[in-house]
């Protein structure tokens, strides 16, 4: 589930694994529980300041989720360095992924397949966080969050893709 949930972008199935994360740690599926369930493991278990992010729903992006990059870098950090890494970097989206949101954006080489991460949108926000592998072997957990930007969305993609290269290139 959580492959369709990240390649896709299904939030409803978000919505659903949310309820049930409420239903399994706090006998109620529903939005608060899941929500309390995700803020009591970010904070106590992955070590995200509890100001840095406040849920309310299981969609990524929607109007009432509020999360700072340094909440995401937190989170994706913590990822890499879990059991359970291979499985949630190979459900993320990857640069020149032909089945995805992101797969038309940085699908030549040398960068195909050196980006793994989640695209966000709604209206006047723009979010790609994931991890980035630079040519000198290294990997950088990364968030780009954009709010109230003055440009066009697919100048704000270019930006993005103009910061990836770099990391990539001299990372």
């Amino acid at each position: 589930m959580i492959y369709v949930v990240n390649k896709k972008s299904q939030n409803h199935y978000a919505e659903q694994v949310l309820k049930i994360i409420g239903a399994e740690s706090k006998k109620n599926g529903s939005w608060e529980s899941g929500t309390a369930a995700v803020k009591e493991w970010l904070t106590g278990k992955v070590g995200v300041p509890a100001q840095e992010f406040s849920p309310a729903d299981g969609s990524g992006m929607s109007r009432d989720n509020r999360a700072s990059a340094s909440a995401f870098v937190h989170l994706l950090r913590y990822m890499w360095k879990s059991p359970w890494r291979e499985e949630f970097v190979s459900s993320l989206p990857y640069s020149g992924d032909h089945d995805s949101k992101f797969g038309n954006r940085l699908k030549q080489a040398p960068f195909a397949r050196q980006v793994y991460a989640k695209t966000g949108y709604i209206a006047g926000v723009i979010g790609l966080s994931g991890y980035v592998h630079a040519q000198s072997g290294r990997v950088y957990a990364f968030s780009f969050l954009f709010n109230h930007y003055r440009v066009g969305v697919y100048a704000v993609y270019r930006l993005q893709d103009e910061m990836l290269k770099e990391i990539i290139k001299n990372g």
